[in-house]
């Protein structure tokens, strides 16, 4: 669970430069929405590919890492994201 939360966050944090981070739990949903970049919608299919990364000196690995060890405890993760608004994380644990 660390893992998985600090590598959402992580990316959150690089890619919020002004604005807000929310975390929710609710409902056995754990959210993690910023106000940051985004994600452009051509990298979207791509985000959970191992070493597929957009960032400089990145090395694809977290979301990668994230989404094995939601598949491995049977979590459904959905990454939803608008370019210069936002991305929206959601972790379900009732699967």
């Amino acid at each position: 669970m660390r893992i998985m939360v600090s590598n959402i966050l992580k990316n959150a944090i690089e890619h919020t430069h002004q604005g807000e981070i929310n975390i929710t739990l609710a409902q056995g949903k754990l959210t993690i929405s910023d106000t940051g970049s985004g994600i452009p919608e051509k990298d979207l299919p791509h985000i959970y590919d191992r070493s597929y990364t957009t960032k400089v000196g990145g090395t694809g690995l977290g979301l990668n890492l994230v989404k094995r060890i939601c598949d491995r405890f049977n979590w459904q993760i959905s990454v939803s994201s608008v370019e210069d608004k936002g991305t929206e994380v959601i972790i379900d644990f009732n699967q």
